[in-house]
C-alpha cells in the first residue's frame, strides 16, 4: 500500500522526501495522508520543514468521548500540535484583533497550516442561531462541507 501511494508522487517530490526525511518519517507522512500528493514541491518542503508528520493528530481533544468513532478518528487526524504560525508578525501575542488581521494578511499560509481542503469563508461573519446573533472572527470550512447556498453566511 505504501509503495502504491509513493508511486503516485512526481519524481521531484520523492527526491525531496528522501533527501529530508528518514524512511520512518516518510512512512508516517504518507500513511497519515500528508504525503504531498496534490501539493507543489514548495508546499511539501514547507510541510517537511515545519515537521507536519510529527504534529498531525497530536492536539489534545475530547473527540473520542463526544463523537462516533469513525468521526472522532477523522477529526483527530485533522488536528495538529502545535500549529506553526511563525509567519505572524505581532508585537503582543494576546491581542486578538491583531492576530486576526495578521492571519487574514497571510491567509494562504494559514490555510496550508490547517491542511488540504480548507477554504476561507470570511472574517467577522454574522451568524444567527435561533434568535441570537454571533460573529465568527474567522470562518474556515472544509471544502466538502460548504453549503450550496452561500447566502446563508450573510
Amino acid at each position: 500500500m505504501l509503495q502504491a501511494q509513493l508511486a503516485t508522487l512526481p519524481w521531484s517530490r520523492l527526491v525531496l522526501l528522501m533527501e529530508r526525511l528518514s524512511d520512518q518519517a516518510i512512512t508516517t507522512l504518507v500513511r497519515s495522508g500528508h504525503g504531498g500528493n496534490g501539493w507543489s514541491r514548495d508546499v511539501l518542503a514547507h510541510q517537511i520543514q515545519t515537521r507536519l508528520h510529527e504534529r498531525s493528530g497530536q492536539a489534545v481533544s475530547n473527540f473520542t468521548a463526544t463523537l462516533p468513532s469513525q468521526d472522532s478518528d477523522l477529526a483527530q487526524q485533522l488536528t495538529k500540535y502545535p500549529y506553526v504560525l511563525d509567519f505572524v508578525a505581532m508585537t503582543d501575542r494576546s491581542r486578538e484583533r491583531e492576530l486576526e488581521a495578521q492571519l487574514v494578511k497571510h491567509v494562504q499560509k494559514f490555510l496550508l497550516e490547517f491542511g488540504q481542503g480548507f477554504v476561507f469563508v470570511g472574517e467577522q461573519v454574522r451568524l444567527v442561531i435561533r434568535v441570537e446573533e454571533f460573529y465568527a472572527d474567522l470562518l474556515l470550512c472544509r471544502a466538502t462541507s460548504l453549503p450550496a447556498d452561500m447566502s446563508l453566511w450573510n
